[in-house]
């Protein structure tokens, strides 16, 4: 068994199909048959439920299906965990990769204070991470980016 640390892009991926739906997927099998266990920041649920209310209000998704995908949210199998004074940490990381914000730099800490890997669907993260990308920060897109 082993633990990775997911974002909430990873969340919503899962939950509204997308182009990378088949690739997280087949990842999300994977998990599921090692017995991993998807670690998450304390914020992660704000941010799912925030995303799903913006895809509403846009209309990207209707109500009912916002309403079903918070019905499938609930069993989501994520994991929250709590880590002592995590925001020290997440400000350190923020400085050292030159993040514009502390949100995915607190999903860096989580898996940095675990020593586990930090998946993510977030292109625009990945791109500012850019060549200073750890190895241990994963993409779910089939393009690895």
């Amino acid at each position: 068994m082993s633990d990775v640390v997911i974002d909430a892009n990873v969340a919503v991926k899962a939950l509204v199909p997308t182009e990378q739906s088949i690739s997280l997927d087949a990842q999300m099998v994977i998990w599921a048959r090692q017995g991993t266990t998807l670690l998450v920041p304390p914020h992660f649920f704000s941010e799912v439920l925030n995303t799903l209310r913006r895809k509403v209000v846009q209309r990207e998704i209707t109500l009912a299906d916002g309403d079903r995908l918070l019905e499938d949210f609930r069993a989501f199998p994520a994991q929250l965990v709590s880590v002592p004074r995590p925001f020290e940490l997440a400000w350190i990381l923020a400085k050292e990769y030159q993040l514009s914000g502390t949100y995915d730099a607190e999903y860096l800490a989580v898996a940095q204070l675990f020593g586990c890997e930090f998946w993510t669907a977030d292109k625009r993260f990945l791109r500012q991470l850019g060549s200073q990308r750890p190895d241990w920060v994963k993409s779910v897109a089939s393009d690895g980016t």
